[in-house]
């Protein structure tokens, strides 16, 4: 489907794209022109030649317009279109393209710095098993009674002295048993 460059004789925002880009084409070459570039006028692709021609060079004497140049030249202007749609996609592409080179650029530098914290963290902890160690080499425990536990030796009980004799709690309970 074709472009409308032109409605109603006002150009559309897409013919004024068109124009801009020819005029910013033939501009250029002007300027090479003027730099000892003989053929930066020649190396001008069609629809720039012609616009130049019949609108900014004989355009003055016969009133052919940029809008009459959209209209009659649709072909021309359409090519020109298409250049410009692919220029800003290209333009897009390269913002996008700046735009993640600049995130992953501040992406590694935080990287770098949660490393660095790391490290110094790893350095600290280092230190403080290290201090912890010597500080419990040098600390001696006190002698502290040992709680009877399960795993603790039970005490021998004491054996009575003679035959005849029984320890004496032993005795009056044992007595009363038998009696």
């Amino acid at each position: 489907m074709a472009t409308e460059f032109v409605q109603n004789g006002a150009i559309t925002p897409e013919g004024q794209k068109v124009i801009a880009r020819l005029e910013a084409g033939i501009a250029e070459a002007l300027k090479l022109e003027e730099g000892q570039n003989a053929g930066a006028l020649n190396a001008l692709s069609g629809p720039y030649k012609h616009y130049l021609v019949n609108v900014q060079q004989m355009g003055k004497h016969t009133g052919f317009t940029p809008a009459q140049w959209l209209k009659d030249y649709a072909y021309g202007a359409q090519s020109v279109y298409d250049l410009v749609l692919a220029e800003e996609k290209q333009a897009a592409q390269d913002k996008l393209n700046e735009d993640t080179v600049a995130q992953q650029a501040g992406l590694a530098d935080k990287i770098g710095d949660l490393e660095k914290r790391l490290t110094e963290a790893l350095a600290t902890i280092d230190k403080q098993t290290a201090d912890m160690a010597a500080l419990q080499e040098t600390q001696t425990e006190p002698d502290r009674p040992k709680k009877a536990g399960p795993d603790t030796p039970k005490k021998a009980e004491k054996k009575p002295k003679a035959e005849g004799q029984a320890a004496p709690a032993e005795t009056d309970a044992e007595g009363d048993e038998d009696s």
